[in-house]
């Protein structure tokens, strides 16, 4: 079958977010073990944050559902969190 190419939880959500936003400078994607699985916390400058979410969360909820998906072929489980940073 070839060699698979890994794709990380953590990338899925930097790639779609960095798409996304208005200031792909100000993305910051951070992975960290939790007793749960993998947490994987984004952080988007201000007013990036409702790109994220989108209209109904529907965004969030796909983004969420393609880096539990990612996370899955490793055997893993994720929890993903977005947050905007603050002014000031």
């Amino acid at each position: 079958m070839g060699s698979e190419m890994c794709i990380r939880d953590r990338d899925v959500v930097e790639a779609i977010a960095l798409e996304l936003v208005d200031n792909a400078d100000s993305v910051d994607v951070v992975e960290r073990d939790s007793r749960d699985g993998i947490r994987v916390s984004e952080t988007t400058g201000p007013g990036d944050l409702g790109m994220m979410i989108g209209r109904l969360c529907r965004t969030a909820t796909a983004v969420r559902v393609i880096a539990e998906i990612a996370a899955e072929r490793e055997g893993q489980l994720v929890t993903v969190d977005f947050d905007d940073e603050h002014d000031g």
